[in-house]
């Protein structure tokens, strides 16, 4: 059974703390710049010219200051970030969500289906097997159709 390598959760927290963050937790090198030169160009492209000089950086005056936002900015940027989470999270469910070639089950020369490894024949085609060889692949020696 696979383990998970990626936790989704972790790259969506990475992701909502800084855009593309999570994305460098999945090694996603190219959606990780992508996602941080999209939201720096929206940024630059909504955010009235001025609208953060002079400001303190304390949390209050941060906080005024967005909130002093047009509208349109804050709804573009809190898309993009949303949009960007979502992403890095479904990347890492789908990242996990992949079969591992260590885990695929044999199959029959026969008929191409699942071999169930504790049987010496194929449950599908009633083939019997005579040997496993040191690939994992098993020989047929027959048929009992």
């Amino acid at each position: 059974m696979r383990t998970r390598t990626k936790r989704p959760w972790i790259a969506a927290l990475l992701a909502a703390c800084y855009p593309g963050l999570g994305h460098v937790y999945l090694r996603s090198w190219v959606r990780a710049v992508l996602w941080s030169m999209l939201t720096l160009t929206t940024v630059a492209l909504v955010v009235p010219d001025g609208a953060f000089t002079g400001v303190e950086l304390t949390p209050s005056a941060l906080a005024a200051t967005v909130g002093s936002l047009p509208t349109d900015a804050l709804v573009a940027t809190a898309g993009i970030a949303a949009m960007n989470v979502v992403d890095a999270f479904l990347l890492a469910n789908r990242q996990d969500a992949r079969p591992d070639p260590e885990d695929e089950a044999p199959q029959c020369p026969a008929c191409s289906r699942e071999l169930d490894i504790d049987l010496d024949f194929c449950h599908w085609c009633t083939t019997r097997f005579d040997e496993v060889s040191e690939d994992g692949a098993e020989s047929a020696v027959g048929s009992d159709q």
